[in-house]
């Protein structure tokens, strides 16, 4: 009778702590969802910034073409 008293309680305490394991597992599961989504947040806002100055700078960069095109045409009387 002893002996399965003892066998109840081994077994109830085993299943509490694999169930403390299961939950623990998921909460640093939880933690590590909530610090990548943090990471992406912060990535695509960075990606938007860049894309917002690349933008600019293809735009510069077109203009400076188009007054370099334009200042060699004038100098070699093309057009006109």
């Amino acid at each position: 009778m002893d002996s399965d008293k003892f066998l109840n309680k081994f077994t109830y305490l085993i299943l509490c702590v694999f169930v403390a394991v299961v939950c623990f597992g998921f909460y640093k599961q939880y933690e590590a969802n909530q610090n990548l989504n943090d990471k992406v947040f912060r990535l695509e806002r960075q990606n938007a910034e860049i894309t917002e100055q690349v933008d600019k700078l293809n735009k510069t960069i077109d203009a400076e073409i188009a007054k370099n095109l334009k200042e060699v045409a004038d100098r070699n009387n093309v057009g006109g």
